[in-house]
């Protein structure tokens, strides 16, 4: 084996692994300021570093630089079925920029790269430094209510984020059934056809697809998010149940 041929094979390896890395705070320039880490509780089995750290956030500069230069992948985990512990945001002014999960019991770290093994020092080592969350819950009695309530703690500097809840969009949902002459389309290209068809009949209205269940004899159910005004027009296909209005409610979460 030559010389050269041997620094070529470990020059392609080390490419090769610096290409598999994933920096998830890599694209950020935290310097900037006006960002944070915040880790909140998710359904999962107890877990003595979730109960001793609680929902947690940082702001601070260096610390997020830390995480930046710590949460770095490379071993890919398989998709386990057991819940997560943390649902990790990170926000810039109030906003989510983006969201990760974590089971520190099955060690995996959940992304919209990909599945990670997960270190669970990578959490463990700022278990002291960062510190302690409010959450608030709020209620509206309208949606121009709510939000412009959510206009206005976007304002306060002690915000830590809040999430832009459904119903800032759409105003509720109903389900209805849709019998499939042909039994042999996939499931996918009965969506499309009724998502294009709903769109011709009302094309001022906005919505959201989603199949709900699909039944013998070609059978399927639909739930449709959307403003109420497509709800009363909506005669395509049977109604299967009575409009089902937002609940105006959303959570807040706070520097303390």
């Amino acid at each position: 084996m030559s010389y050269r041929w041997l620094l070529t094979l470990v020059l392609v390896c080390v490419l090769s692994n610096i290409k598999a890395q994933k920096k998830l705070f890599g694209k950020y320039n935290f310097d900037e300021g006006g960002y944070a880490i915040v880790g909140l509780f998710s359904e999962s089995d107890p877990n003595e570093l979730r109960r001793e750290m609680g929902e947690f956030y940082s702001d601070d500069i260096n610390i997020l630089n830390e995480f930046k230069k710590t949460w770095i992948f490379s071993k890919e985990s398989p998709m386990y079925a057991c819940g997560y512990h943390y649902n990790i945001e990170l926000v810039h002014k109030g906003v989510v920029l983006e969201s990760f999960s974590i089971n520190l019991n099955c060690n995996v770290i959940a992304t919209d790269y990909g599945y990670f093994f997960f270190d669970n020092n990578k959490l463990a080592q700022f278990k002291s430094r960062v510190s302690k969350l409010k959450k608030k819950q709020h209620s509206f009695s309208s949606i121009t209510e709510g939000k412009n309530f959510i206009a206005e703690i976007k304002k306060d500097k002690n915000l830590l984020f809040v999430y832009q809840p459904i119903w800032t969009q759409f105003e509720g949902r109903f389900t209805f059934t849709y019998q499939n002459p042909d039994k042999k389309d996939d499931d996918k290209v009965v969506k499309k056809r009724l998502n294009a068809q709903i769109k011709k009949i009302y094309p001022k209205e906005e919505f959201i697809l989603n199949q709900v269940m699909w039944g013998t004899g070609g059978e399927y159910e639909f739930d449709i998010t959307c403003n109420k005004s497509l709800f009363n027009k909506f005669t395509v296909y049977p109604k299967k149940e009575s409009w089902n209005p937002f609940p105006l409610q959303l959570y807040s979460y706070w520097k303390l």
